[in-house]
């Protein structure tokens, strides 16, 4: 009898020691950085930050301060192996946003974080011009945009479902 309880107190033991591992673990893929939060989105309605320079505003979901860099933090609930495109762009317009609003201070990279990785974007002058050069497409666009996908499915969610001539939705009007 002494020995099953030895053998379960055991079991418990490195079934806990585990767990304590992979939870280290999986706060370290997390990314968050050290530091403090001077600015948060993802439980929170912070506010819209805007760009008078540059014309851009945007929401992280977290800045975090540290010493005199400001980090900014991204999630994305969804799964990749590399940080998509669009989604280095969207982090790039916060490095110039935050570098605008707090002069003084350094934007020196920030954290895309998927659920299955997280990626340290860093600040460059080659993502900065991608991003100025993506804003100057947009607000120079004069026609019409194309549809890029074939699932009906997206269409759902879309806030300009009820006006576009290519919808592959029906609704009810």
């Amino acid at each position: 009898m002494n020995y099953l309880f030895l053998g379960i107190t055991v079991a418990i033991l490195l079934i806990s020691l585990i767990l304590l591992i992979t939870g280290f673990r999986r706060n370290a893929r997390d990314a968050v950085p050290t530091g403090s939060m001077v600015y948060g989105d993802l439980h929170s309605r912070g506010t819209t930050m805007r760009s008078h320079t540059y014309g851009l505003s945007g929401k992280p979901d977290m800045v975090v301060k540290s010493g005199r860099n400001l980090i900014p933090y991204e999630y994305k609930n969804t799964d990749t192996a590399k940080p998509r495109d669009g989604h280095l762009v969207q982090m790039g317009a916060y490095f110039l946003i935050l570098e605008d609003l707090n002069p003084g201070l350094k934007v020196p990279y920030g954290i895309i974080k998927y659920r299955n990785s997280a990626f340290k974007v860093p600040n460059s002058a080659q993502l900065r011009g991608k991003v100025l050069y993506v804003a100057d497409q947009i607000r120079n666009n004069t026609g019409e945009p194309k549809r890029n996908h074939e699932n009906p499915m997206k269409c759902m969610p879309c806030s300009f479902r009820e006006i576009c001539t290519q919808s592959l939705i029906i609704l009810q009007r």
